[in-house]
């Protein structure tokens, strides 16, 4: 079933389909569609692409290199959300201001979580940590999701309100 975006979103929404030597990007608003190499290159002009059309909202960055995912947290919008999916070698440093960073991912309330590929055993091992989590702090993960959205309506999700603290997305009825 494909979905029409609304008309009344104000950011554009943009796909980014990555295979092992290329990269290629759509920018609904533009009608827009660019292939690039799956290199530093590549990613810069893909990067600079998203910028150049007010895309800033979801970044999956996949690559680990170190000042790429610094330089991909920088450039997200007020609620960015970046998965990082990549795994940084060991014995670069790069400066990074940590209060600076740690203000503008509150204050501006983005998220930045890592995820790793994995097998049927360590997604099931996964719901057993919520379930003991949720066993020694009753009602913790309830208490964390203010507001449920359908997806349908998506939109209203980004809609902030004052007693918002985290809007989960419905796929389907409980």
């Amino acid at each position: 079933m494909q979905h029409e975006p609304p008309t009344d979103v104000a950011r554009p929404v943009a796909g980014v389909d990555v295979s092992k030597d290329q990269l290629d990007l759509f920018v609904d608003t533009v009608g827009r569609h660019l292939r690039v190499g799956n290199d530093d290159e590549g990613v810069a002009r893909l990067v600079a692409t998203l910028l150049e059309h007010g895309v800033r909202l979801v970044v999956v960055e996949a690559t680990g290199v170190g000042q790429l995912v610094f330089d991909v947290m920088q450039h997200t919008g007020a609620g960015g959300i970046v998965c990082l999916t990549g795994v940084s070698s060991s014995g670069r440093s790069i400066g990074v201001d940590a209060g600076l960073l740690n203000r503008e991912l509150v204050l501006e309330n983005d998220v930045v979580f890592g995820s790793v590929n994995a097998n049927r055993r360590y997604f099931e091992l996964g719901v057993q940590h919520f379930q003991q989590a949720e066993q020694r702090w009753p009602g913790i993960f309830e208490r964390l999701i203010t507001r449920r959205v359908p997806f349908d309506d998506f939109t209203a999700a980004l809609d902030r309100r004052p007693e918002d603290i985290k809007t989960l997305l419905t796929i389907a009825a409980e």
